[in-house]
């Protein structure tokens, strides 16, 4: 077995996040209110150009170890793409797929199972330096099973934390290990945050674990929403291909209530220009998180037709409530879904926009407009993911593009996308500076 890097240091933020749309109040400055109500009621333009001056078309290359099924979900670090094939029911088979920035196949990271290289969940945490890929396992101890980039095993370590939470709630940031964890609450206007350090060791646990409270929940509140029911239907957020999957579930009595995956809203906690900020679903506050703070950065501010997250489950999503269903950011831009009414009903209505940081503008258009692709004059770009580096990254099928050219006869085919295979590995579309 291969050495394992040198002890480093973790932090696990345990937060019940019960804000509304007043929990971090009022933020002073037109830089930290992004105007999604004022901006979709006056949809414009999008162009491509307005996040970039480069766009890229990387087919996912399509081998027989390289196919990619039907539920995946896209990570990009610095020198890899990376799809996660995964099950929606928890079953089947599921693993990592590496891809280089030019889409070719270098290989499958690690995979799900009992044996002793085997994690539990194919969804990983990435160094900062992206070439090592740590995924969890779980058991009577839980611990992570560290890989190289390279698809090479690297062995155990042991957070000194209590258990993760979602990979998507987890980021690296150097040698420090963060981790909020979400799970399922009744909404209310207030939240309560424990903060928790200790060491990645590959030796085992050693040492104990520094506990700051932030803010401590009352003894004996009931945190937990006990759905206990059945399972109805998922949804994802409004941009074609997104990252984001929404449930449908139904009480006993045969009340419906909506809520999220937290495995599969990837990332809820990413890096930012050097800072990791935490977005969390029916919530319309971004936040900084530190190893000792939780700090209100952005308001989403959808006007009168806000979703006011302590009705969620109580008055349910109505049609004329606005929500935000994406994001993902840049350093210098934040681009968002957003929905007017439950993503999964047919009446509602998605837009897509974004929110410049220099200027403190927030513009949009309807989902079905997109960003036009005033660079190569293809179709629209949505971005679901971005990266360190000021890229936003988008997916596109080969089906997207059939549909696409009846639509626009005799518009050019970009070079990379003109001999596709019908049954070839989706399309990964970059943006960059």
């Amino acid at each position: 077995m291969k050495k394992l890097p040198l002890s480093t240091t973790a932090v696990a933020v345990a937060s019940l996040l019960l804000a509304g749309c007043s929990a971090g109040g009022a933020l002073n400055g037109d830089k930290t209110v992004i105007k999604v109500g004022e901006a979709v009621s006056s949809p414009e333009t999008l162009k491509v150009s307005d996040l970039g001056s480069k766009i890229s078309y990387v087919p996912f290359e399509t081998t027989d170890s390289s196919l990619i099924p039907e539920s995946w979900h896209f990570m990009a670090t610095q020198n890899r793409l990376l799809v996660i094939n995964f099950s929606p029911n928890g079953w089947g088979h599921q693993n990592c797929l590496s891809f280089d920035m030019d889409g070719r196949f270098l290989g499958v990271i690690g995979h799900t199972g009992e044996d002793p290289e085997a994690y539990s969940t194919p969804f990983p945490l990435v160094s900062d330096d992206g070439n090592m890929l740590y995924f969890k396992r779980y058991g009577q101890m839980m611990y992570m099973q560290a890989y190289g980039v390279d698809g090479s095993y690297k062995g155990r370590v042991f957070p000194q934390i209590p258990p993760l939470g979602a990979t998507g709630l987890s980021q690296l940031m150097d040698t420090i290990i963060v981790s909020v964890d979400s799970r399922l609450h009744k909404f209310d206007k207030d939240m309560w945050i424990t903060i928790y350090s200790g060491g990645l060791n590959s030796r085992g646990v050693e040492g104990g674990v520094d506990t700051t409270v932030v803010k401590a929940m009352p003894e004996g509140y009931d945190s937990y929403l006990d759905y206990g029911t059945a399972y109805l239907s998922h949804c994802t957020g409004v941009m074609p291909h997104s990252v984001n999957l929404f449930l449908e579930v139904e009480e006993q009595g045969g009340e419906r209530k909506h809520t999220y995956n937290a495995e599969w809203m990837c990332p809820r906690l990413g890096k930012v220009g050097g800072e990791l900020h935490f977005k969390e679903p029916f919530i319309d506050t971004v936040y900084t998180v530190t190893r000792n703070s939780f700090t209100p950065l952005y308001t989403f501010d959808c006007g009168e037709n806000r979703l006011v997250a302590s009705e969620v489950n109580t008055k349910g999503i109505g049609k004329d409530k606005l929500l935000v269903s994406d994001m993902c950011e840049t350093k210098d831009y934040l681009v968002f879904g957003a929905s007017m009414g439950w993503m999964g009903d047919d009446s509602h209505t998605g837009y897509v926009g974004y929110f410049d940081k220099k200027t403190g503008i927030t513009r949009a258009t309807t989902v079905d407009k997109g960003f036009e692709d005033d660079l190569s004059g293809f179709m629209p770009f949505y971005p679901v993911a971005s990266d360190g580096q000021g890229r936003f990254f988008g997916v596109i099928t080969v089906d997207d593009i059939d549909k696409w050219l009846e639509a626009n006869l005799g518009a050019e085919v970009p070079e990379p996308l003109r001999n596709l295979a019908p049954d070839a590995n989706p399309i990964c579309v970059m943006v960059s500076k």
